[in-house]
């Protein structure tokens, strides 16, 4: 059994779309998906100091731009929001309604300079260190072709390996189809490669 924690996006919480696809087509792996805290100094730190407790990390959009920050297990990036101050700022400030609900009860979040500020002090940190070997050769990602929130797949070339990135064709959100046809084979082979 593989253990996977699944990092949401901005305006998400535990239990979407992607973890009900994982739970139905891997009944046999564990998949852990919290609520991840809406200040992204407190996010990194949670995540920091639960991601070692499991064996693939998956991260979608601005869980994405969190996951390719933790060090140790492997890394399964979708549509990483690499450049989350440019593309967060782009979904506009002020207040937005979670697209579904959150244990805390929360229905909004806030999107205002401070938060913005606060991405790109992690983004300034981690981009200013050295990314090393074993950090490169655990991080894959899938990324959409027609995705216009944020196509970050030429940063991605540029800091990891491209022979760990696969593309398909859909949007921000990955449909069931990519899925299957994509998400899977990936997942698998970095699955194989954990058990031998």
């Amino acid at each position: 059994m593989i253990n996977v924690l699944y990092v949401h996006g901005i305006g998400s919480a535990g239990g979407g779309n992607t973890v009900e696809l994982f739970k139905k087509y891997f009944p046999n792996h564990y998949i852990d998906s919290p609520d991840i805290p809406e200040n992204p100094k407190e996010a990194i730190t949670f995540l920091r100091g639960i991601a070692n407790n499991y064996d693939i990390v998956i991260g979608t959009s601005l869980g994405g731009f969190y996951t390719m920050q933790l060090f140790g297990p492997m890394k399964i990036l979708i549509n990483p929001a690499m450049d989350a101050p440019t593309s967060i700022a782009n979904i506009g400030m002020g207040e937005h309604p979670y697209f579904k609900p959150r244990k805390d009860g929360k229905t909004t979040y806030v999107i205002d300079t401070t938060y913005i500020d606060n991405l790109k002090t992690l983004y300034n940190e981690f981009f200013n260190n050295c990314f090393d070997f074993e950090s490169k050769i655990e991080t894959y990602a899938i990324f959409g072709n027609n995705d216009t929130v944020c196509n970050c797949q030429e940063l991605f070339k540029e800091k990891y390996y491209k022979e760990n990135m696969v593309t398909a064709d859909f949007g921000h959100r990955m449909t069931e189809e990519v899925f299957v046809s994509t998400f899977i084979p990936l997942f698998n082979d970095i699955a194989k490669e954990l058990e031998e």
